[in-house]
C-alpha cells in the first residue's frame, strides 16, 4: 500500500531530472518529503527508481515511434476531408497551421504534445492576438483533429481533452427579429423575395439552401445545403406553400429561375437592403440578415427540444444548435447584435 505514493512520487520528480541524473540522486531528490521511505530497503528504494526510469524511457520512445510511424501531412488531409463544408475545413485547417508553428518554434513535434504542453499552447494563445472565440476554435480544432487520430492509432491519446486553460465563450446575445418583424419583411417585399423570408422562417433553411429547393406534390421537400443533401423530416408549411402561390412561383421549384447570374447573392442582396431600409425608418429593431431568420426559427422552435432543432437545422454538431438558443440558455454576454454578427467565425451555419 505505501509503494503506490512512492511509485507515483518518484516518476513525478523523476520525470524533471536530466537523463544523465545517478539514481542516487532521483532517489536523494525524494528522500526527504516523504516519511513512507524509511520504512523501505535500499534495493526497494532502488527498484522503485528504476522502474520510474524505465518507465519515463517507455513512454519517451513510444512518442519517438509514433513520431516515425505516423504521416502527420497525410492524417491532416484525411482530417480536413471529412469536414462538411470548405469553410469549416478552411478554419481547421488555419487552426493546425498554428499548432504546427509554435510546435516547431519550441522543437517539439506532434507525438511530443502531452497535456503540460497542451495547456502551454492554449495559454500562448491566449497571450496572442486574436479574440477568446478565435482562440476556442483554435482549440477545437487541434482537439478535434488528435481525436481523430485516436480512432487511428492506439499510441494517440488527445492532450486536449479535459483542458481547464481554453478560455470562456463570449457569444453576443443575439438580437432576434420578432413575428411582427418578419410579417413586415414580408409586406413589404412582394415576389421572390417575401416568399424566400416566409420560407426561411417557416422552415429555417439557409438562404443557399433555396435555390436548389424541390416541393413534391405531397408536401414534402428536399434539397442541398453546405454540399450535403437534406431531406426535410417535415412537410411544408402550409403559409410557405401559399406564400410561394402568390408570388406566381413554380410550385416545385420556386428558387430556380431567379434573376442574376447569382440567385443566392440576389436573395441576400435584396433582403439586406429591405431591412437596412426599414431599419433606417425605425421600423426594426436590427438591419436583419438571412441568417437571422434562422435563429427566428430556432427560438420559435426551441420547446420542442435541441436534437429536434438540429436536425431541422441540419447542424452536424448540438454545440452549434446550442449558440442559436443561447439567449435562453444563459451564455455569457459580452455585447448585443443582430444574430448575424456573431462574436467568432461560426463553422456550422
Amino acid at each position: 500500500m505505501a509503494n503506490e505514493p512512492i511509485t507515483d512520487l518518484v516518476t513525478t520528480h523523476g520525470s524533471r531530472l536530466p537523463a544523465s541524473t545517478d539514481l542516487d540522486d532521483i532517489i536523494k531528490a525524494v528522500a526527504t518529503s516523504r516519511p513512507e521511505l524509511e520504512n523501505l530497503s535500499q534495493d526497494q528504494l532502488y527498484a522503485i527508481a528504476r522502474a520510474a526510469v524505465v518507465d519515463e524511457l517507455k513512454a519517451d520512445f513510444r512518442r519517438r515511434v509514433m513520431a516515425e510511424r505516423v504521416n502527420w501531412a497525410a492524417e491532416t488531409d484525411a482530417f480536413l476531408s471529412d469536414c462538411r463544408s470548405p469553410k469549416t475545413a478552411d478554419a481547421y485547417r488555419r487552426a493546425l497551421l498554428r499548432l504546427a508553428s509554435w510546435l516547431q518554434h519550441k522543437s517539439l513535434t506532434h507525438a511530443d504534445l502531452v497535456p503540460r504542453l497542451a495547456d502551454d499552447f492554449i495559454r500562448d494563445q491566449r497571450a496572442g492576438r486574436g479574440d477568446a472565440d478565435t482562440h476556442r476554435l483554435t482549440i477545437s480544432a487541434c482537439s478535434a483533429f488528435y481525436t481523430f487520430l485516436e480512432r487511428r492509432y492506439d499510441e494517440v491519446r488527445n492532450p486536449f481533452r479535459g483542458t481547464r486553460a481554453r478560455p470562456p465563450a463570449t457569444w453576443p446575445t443575439a438580437t432576434i427579429p420578432s413575428t411582427s418583424e418578419i410579417e413586415l419583411m414580408i409586406k413589404e417585399s412582394p415576389g421572390p423575395l417575401g416568399a424566400a423570408i416566409r420560407i426561411m422562417a417557416e422552415t429555417g433553411l439557409r438562404v443557399g439552401a433555396l435555390i436548389p429547393l424541390t416541393i413534391r406534390q405531397d408536401g414534402s421537400f428536399h434539397t442541398n445545403t453546405k454540399g450535403k443533401r437534406f431531406e426535410s423530416p417535415d412537410p411544408m408549411p402550409a403559409r410557405a406553400l401559399d406564400a410561394i402561390r402568390k408570388a406566381g412561383l413554380d410550385s416545385r421549384r420556386p428558387f430556380a429561375d431567379l434573376p442574376g447570374t447569382s440567385p443566392v447573392v440576389w436573395l441576400k442582396v435584396n433582403l439586406i437592403r429591405l431591412a437596412k431600409r426599414l431599419h433606417k425608418q425605425g421600423l426594426l429593431q436590427a438591419p436583419f440578415s438571412a441568417h437571422d431568420l434562422r435563429h427566428y426559427y430556432a427560438e420559435c422552435n426551441k420547446a420542442c427540444g435541441m436534437h429536434w432543432l438540429q436536425s431541422r437545422l441540419g447542424h452536424a454538431s448540438l454545440a452549434i444548435t446550442e449558440r442559436y438558443l443561447r439567449n435562453t440558455l444563459g451564455e455569457r454576454v459580452v455585447v448585443s447584435g443582430p444574430a448575424s454578427q456573431m462574436a467568432a467565425i461560426d463553422t456550422g451555419h
